[in-house]
């Protein structure tokens, strides 16, 4: 047992006080004296005991203090020359050591963690000090240095001989013409080959300029931001006390200027931006007080929050020089090719909570993507709260912890558009409508909807549960009209989405009575008067302002006879088929169309139905997704993209998620990397894949995963570490 220094040791009882020692004869000593006797014996041992062996106190807790001239840690001067205050892996070691020893005893050299370190807001916070064991092994310094290969990207190397060693995430700022951009810029591109360092306090917004007095887009711009800042220090993965840190004296003033005080995006934001940096003195040989001057500018706020984006790919954290590393010179002229950049993610199938759907806005802010598109409804469940119908999700709902209350989704816009995100809700309909709307004969409101959960669904509908709203009842579109309602109370009002794909003739024939053969019903007609009275509801509840309606491709769009009753200048169509002659008759026709042609923009594909059979769609790989070119849709691109954005016919594409197999353990890599291959796609609209793009996306992908971006893997390791050792095209495996 240990012992607390300056106490005395206990001797054992000499032989003289024991009973049958030689020390004291008991011959002729009566039997009381003799119980007294091996009672008090009893006592003085007890005593020594309890006065002598009882355990070391407990140290107080150990305070770590790093003195870099002598590499290593020793406790707080209120502790000197108290030789047990130790780490609990030091105090069981020295348990087992003599005692005498403890006065000699150092503790070992291990590499403790910092007293303090300074985040990127620059405040000075205090970090745990207890030690991991292993880190006297850790202590190694690197053999290994990264080499940029113009033409194969960053690729591992063995150290020179005093040569620094160079992170693959600051070889890549300037590594070939675009570094660490993704996705490339349109325009204009000019990196420069020197880095200078700065430290996480040492960039500054210094001025802000929007047009008129303070007003909301200023206020999302401050938290644009701070979004900024905050991506800054995700970068920075080891932290380091303010003494070691390095470029201490260098700076970054970040300015920017905008034009345009708008802050709702619609199909006519203007996203395009300029990005200049100078470093004064720009030689690369100065290491300190150098100053890095950030220009930015755009036409609003949305632009300038991608340039932010942007600025953050060309800043990386070098653990070796204790500091962030920029681009010290820098031209960017940059816009997207596309208005219309998305993803849609179904919360109908399968409920998301508003976590999920933030991290997903996040990875969409990290790839320039500007639409969210919220399948909210479908006959599984309808988890959107509706003031003015409330039986809505008390029917539809899976759970009362399933819904999408008011606030927590004006709270979900309000973070996509600091992201440079909007939100596109859609409420499907006449199809893809049954869990929710059965209330109807108990309120004397007759059936709202038709084959609610009927059996067989391969009779009624394309997928169970089945449902179909009843376009025979006067109330369906009453209520129609008060759900409109609630989503524009909520959400922006230029674009909506109603769905509109996959009606089934059999359900309405059916549950109707009707007699197809009579000449009574009308498919076609029946479908489009519906969906003219939906639009008048839609319009009515937008206080009869015109707004552009989105429907899917379907039974309507594909007939000429049901197009009459989608008139082009009300609708936008979205293609999710593929199929090329219909995509031409649509273009001919003036249409404008957001393409999701299933071969090349499913991320949900490749896990077999959820019947637990295979699918007839596999799983699509990345390159499907950047080589699904639009322009090859239309044979006059080059004079659409001329046009005003609004009024192109071609705006863009949208990656679709549906959620049969998906939920929170799994939507991110089903949506990334694959869904930052077709947002480079939206964005710069290459001709075709450059030899480089395996490579930037691998990097690309490796910053995803550290912003909490849940992204799948592309590759082994090792073809990111030996980047060209991996690339053979004709290689099945």
């Amino acid at each position: 047992m240990l012992r607390k220094e300056g106490s005395t040791t206990w001797s054992p009882p000499t032989e003289s006080l024991l009973v049958d020692g030689g020390g004291v004869d008991m011959q002729g000593v009566p039997q009381l004296r003799k119980g007294l006797l091996f009672l008090l014996v009893a006592v003085v041992f007890l005593v020594a005991l309890v006065t002598h062996w009882r355990p070391a106190e407990r140290p107080p807790p150990f305070t770590a203090t790093y003195d870099p001239k002598f590499n290593e840690v020793t406790g707080p001067e209120s502790n000197a020359g108290d030789s047990d205050v130790f780490t609990s892996v030091d105090r069981d070691f020295t348990s087992q050591q003599d005692n005498s020893d403890l006065t000699d005893f150092k503790v070992p050299q291990i590499a403790q963690p910092k007293p303090e370190v300074t985040s990127v807001e620059g405040k000075t916070e205090p970090i745990s000090t207890t030690p991991d064991p292993d880190d006297v092994y850790k202590n190694v310094d690197s053999i290994w240095t990264y080499r940029c290969d113009a033409s194969r990207g960053c690729i591992r190397d063995l150290l020179g001989e005093n040569e620094k060693p160079v992170e693959p995430e600051v070889c890549w700022l300037n590594c070939g013409k675009y570094g660490a951009l993704w996705p490339y810029p349109v325009g204009m591109v000019k990196l420069g080959q020197c880095l200078t360092k700065f430290s996480a306090n040492a960039i500054h917004l210094t001025q802000a300029s929007i047009p008129g007095e303070e007003n909301k887009a200023s206020l999302i711009l401050n938290e644009m931001w701070e979004i900024f800042r905050k991506m800054l220090e995700k970068l920075q993965t080891i932290s380091f006390p303010q003494s070691d840190l390095t470029g201490l004296e260098n700076t970054v003033n970040v300015n920017i200027f905008i034009s345009e005080d708008s802050y709702k995006i619609n199909l006519d934001t203007d996203e395009s931006f300029n990005i200049h940096i100078t470093s004064s003195p720009a030689d690369c040989d100065f290491e300190e007080r150098v100053q890095v001057s950030v220009q930015i500018n755009a036409t609003n706020i949305f632009g300038a929050r991608h340039a932010l984006e942007t600025l953050g790919q060309l800043i990386a954290f070098d653990k070796y020089q204790k500091s962030f590393q920029i681009v010290n010179e820098v031209e960017i002229e940059d816009r997207p090719a596309f208005p219309y950049r998305g993803i849609l993610i179904d919360t109908a199938r399968n409920f998301l909570p508003v976590p999920d759907l933030k991290r997903l806005i996040d990875g969409m802010a990290h790839n320039k993507l500007n639409v969210l598109h919220i399948h909210f409804t479908d006959s599984n469940s309808f988890p959107f709260y509706s003031q003015r119908v409330p039986k809505m999700s008390l029917y539809g709902a899976y759970s009362e912890e399933k819904i999408y209350y008011p606030n927590a989704m004006k709270d979900l816009k309000d973070y996509a558009c600091s992201r440079g995100v909007k939100i596109l809700p859609e409420l499907d309909a006449p199809a893809h409508a049954g869990n929710g709307w059965q209330w109807g004969p108990s309120e004397g409101l007759g059936d709202l909807a038709l084959c609610i959960n009927k059996l067989p669904w391969r009779q009624y509908c394309g997928q169970p549960n089945c449902g179909q709203l009843n376009p025979t009842n006067p109330n369906t579109f009453t209520i129609l009209e008060k759900l409109y309602q609630d989503f524009f109370e909520v959400f922006d009002n230029d674009l909506f989405h109603m769905g509109g794909d996959e009606v089934n003739a059999n359900c309405w024939e059916s549950e109707l009575k009707w007699n197809k053969n009579d000449g009574n019903f009308d498919f076609i007609s029946t479908w489009g008067k519906f969906q003219q009275e939906a639009l008048e509801r839609l319009t009515r509840a937008n206080n009869d302002k015109h707004l552009k309606a989105i429907v899917w491709t379907s039974g309507l769009t594909a007939r000429s006879n049901g197009r009459k009753f989608l008139n082009s200048s009300s609708y936008i169509i979205q293609v999710w088929d593929g199929n090329r002659q219909l995509v031409r008759d649509l273009l001919q026709e003036n249409y404008q169309l957001i393409m999701s042609n299933i071969e090349s923009s499913y991320l949900d594909q490749g896990a077999g139905t959820w019947l637990g059979q295979e699918h007839v769609y596999t799983y699509r790989l990345w390159q499907k997704f950047y080589d699904n070119r639009l322009p090859s849709f239309m044979m006059n691109f080059s004079q659409d993209v001329a046009k005003k954005p609004s009024q192109r016919q071609m705006l863009g594409a949208e990656g679709t998620l549906w959620s049969e197999k998906v939920n929170s353990q799994n939507m991110d890599s089903k949506t990334w990397p694959r869904g930052a291959a077709m947002a480079e796609n939206l964005w710069s609209n290459p001709d075709s894949r450059s030899p480089l793009v395996y490579s930037r996306l691998n990097h690309h992908n490796r910053r995803l995963i550290k912003f909490g971006i849940h992204s799948d893997q592309l590759q082994p390791e090792s073809c990111y570490l030996l980047q060209g050792h991996c690339d053979d095209p004709h290689n099945p495996i």
